[in-house]
């Protein structure tokens, strides 16, 4: 059977949508009011915010010596892989409403951005995972393993970010077949509807085979999950031991030195126990509508029609956007000294050469390539 031809695109006839007689399924293809107002206008400044806030953190590492720290070592790391993120994932789902009107048509991106949109995205969000797991492990043995957390050295950090990085390449690629096939299909609008200007030819990024779906959200929800549990565990360890050395400080037990590098430290904990509640409590709605996206398909009974779990999806994901994009300035809202730091950046050209570093952290400043 012949095909429909578009410039640089083939569809088959039999994989067309006809809405000839069915105006209702054609506008389920479409972009809703909500979405005009979420894709285009809040994940577009969710983007540029992320992209500044992002940008900003990393340059303040490079240039304030003493905030080349272990935690901050990794916070670097979070911080490029949110940049990928915001790019390869809002990024992509503004691109895709501005080029078609049609909200699952990813003709812009071709057989190649089939498989490497998809794979950068996935890349980042488990690099995100696992470098949010090492940064408060960073912490939970600073406080609650003194001893061991000393002998560890800066050559472990490097192999341990490598290793995140690695694992993070593995699990994207094992993902990749999940959105491999560059499928066109033609599409014929509702009768009622002609003349009009929206597209007829679309394509979709589909798997290789749909038993692929479920694994891919499982895949994406298994480690977010487990990540979870490890992290939790290891804040309130952190809490129980930060209570009992208070305690001890209270009763004059510590010295004065030691009182301000307590308090600093309560401080950097506080500001990533937070971030990290925050961090899980901004993703955990789109990991449980993945679950349920996947599970839908196995009921009968649903809670929520189609237009209303994609309203809510739209909405999860663009949480899950929000948390890459403001993980900075919970830096800057929590902790003195990164506000100091991002001041001392921007005044006076900031001071790369500044060799003071907090007591705190000289035993874990990471060895930074000299400009």
């Amino acid at each position: 059977m012949g095909g429909f031809r578009s410039p640089g695109l083939i569809c088959d006839p039999e994989t067309s949508l006809n809405y000839t007689d069915d105006v209702e399924s054609a506008r389920k293809i479409l972009y809703t009011a909500e979405d005009a107002v979420i894709v285009p206008i809040l994940m577009s400044v969710i983007v540029g915010l992320g992209l500044l806030t992002n940008s900003i953190f990393l340059l303040v590492v490079i240039r304030v010596h003493h905030m080349r720290t272990a935690t901050n070592h990794y916070l670097v790391q979070i911080a490029l892989a949110d940049i990928i993120y915001l790019i390869f994932g809002a990024g992509e789902k503004v691109v895709r409403f501005a080029v078609s009107p049609v909200n699952v048509d990813m003709k812009w991106m071709g057989t190649a951005g089939c498989l490497l949109v998809p794979l950068l995205r996935s890349l980042a969000y488990f690099a995100v995972l696992f470098f949010m797991a090492f940064v408060t492990r960073e912490k939970y043995l600073a406080i609650c393993k003194p001893l061991k957390y000393r002998a560890i050295n800066g050559g472990q950090r490097v192999w341990t970010t490598l290793t995140a990085w690695g694992a993070a390449l593995l699990i994207a690629a094992s993902l990749a077949p999940c959105s491999s096939v560059f499928s066109p299909y033609c599409i014929t609008w509702p009768s009622a509807w002609i003349p009009s200007d929206l597209p007829s030819l679309a394509a979709q990024c589909r798997p290789v085979s749909e038993w692929l779906n479920t694994y891919n959200d499982v895949m994406q929800t298994f480690p977010f999950f487990l990540v979870m549990f490890l992290t939790l565990s290891m804040h309130i360890c952190i809490i129980k031991t930060l209570r009992v050395q208070v305690a001890a400080q209270t009763e004059d037990l510590q010295g004065p030195i030691t009182a301000r590098k307590m308090q600093t430290r309560r401080q950097v904990t506080r500001m990533l126990v937070l971030n990290g509640i925050l961090f899980f409590s901004l993703l955990a709605p789109f990991e449980c509508c993945s679950i349920a996206s996947s599970t839908r398909m196995y009921t009968t009974h649903q809670l929520l029609t189609s237009d209303q779990f994609s309203l809510l999806l739209q909405i999860a994901r663009t949480l899950a956007y929000l948390q890459a994009a403001i993980n900075p300035l919970v830096y800057y809202l929590l902790h003195p000294r990164y506000r100091k730091a991002c001041v001392e950046t921007f005044s006076r050209g900031g001071s790369t050469n500044r060799q003071y570093v907090n007591t705190t952290d000289r035993s874990n400043v990471i060895a930074w390539p000299k400009k």
